[in-house]
């Protein structure tokens, strides 16, 4: 199977919000979103490079027995905090951050394989295609209704349902 372009393209992220895009746009979608905002100052896009020039970078903590919570110093986007929840049958990325390093990554693969990224809805979808090449190319799981907001489309991208059911254990 051969990457689609926007897999060997870099990607570009939405400095408001951190999700990734294929292509730099006027405005973000998720940001012209009701639920979201766009800054007084006007759209604003960044890259990998440049939030590591800045200083970005990962942090991995325990939350709990099989969890572990992922987040970014200094924040990007919404600062959310992705999870990784560890599993018999594989592992899954939860609500993947704006920002990956290197670091991130051996810390993740150290845990187990990961099986599937995905996230809760498409503000949380931070660099869910980027997450997914760095780890080796496992799937990203949208939500069907979601699908159109996935603003950088990857061919590991997989189309769930409200019923559909895991192989994670």
């Amino acid at each position: 199977m051969s990457p689609t372009e926007s897999e060997l393209s870099p990607a570009w992220i939405c400095s408001t919000c951190g999700v990734e895009h294929a292509e730099v746009g006027a405005v973000c979608a998720i940001c012209a979103d009701e639920r979201q905002w766009v800054p007084a100052g006007g759209q604003r896009w960044t890259t990998l490079e440049e939030l590591e020039q800045a200083g970005h970078r990962t942090k991995m903590a325990e939350l709990e027995k099989d969890l572990f919570g992922i987040t970014v110093e200094p924040t990007i986007g919404i600062g959310q905090q992705a999870h990784l929840v560890v599993t018999p049958g594989g592992n899954l990325l939860w609500d993947p951050t704006g920002y990956v390093d290197d670091e991130a990554v051996s810390r993740a693969l150290a845990l187990g394989e990961v099986v599937a990224i995905a996230a809760s809805h498409p503000h949380m979808f931070g660099m869910q295609v980027q997450w997914s090449r760095a780890l080796g190319g496992v799937p990203v799981l949208v939500s069907e209704p979601d699908m159109g907001w996935v603003a950088r489309p990857a061919q590991r991208s997989s189309r769930g349902t409200a019923g559909s059911r895991s192989h994670l254990g």
